[in-house]
């Protein structure tokens, strides 16, 4: 499998030809792996240190989250989105 190192979140595939044409292919594509957009580990080096640098970029990904992902994904931003509040006050 490749992706691309810098992507911001991916989702893999199997792809398999279920019809054809002279002028298209009907492809069926099976959820293979994800990579959600929010990472975790991101939250927990944040909470230690309050890194500047690790929050811009937290919070770059929970936009992303919000306005790109699916329902778990904005389920999980919503809980990191607390940790990173409640360690605020």
């Amino acid at each position: 499998m490749h992706h691309l190192a810098a992507a911001d979140a991916w989702i893999a595939f199997s792809a398999r030809i279920i019809g054809e044409s002279s002028e298209a292919y009907s492809i069926e594509l099976t959820l293979l792996k994800e990579r959600m957009l929010v990472d975790p580990v991101h939250t927990t080096r944040y909470l230690r240190n309050h890194d500047p640098e690790l929050e811009w970029l937290i919070r770059h990904h929970l936009v992303l989250a919000r306005k790109c992902g699916g329902e778990r994904e904005r389920e999980a931003a919503g809980v990191i989105e607390g940790f990173i509040l409640q360690e605020s006050l």
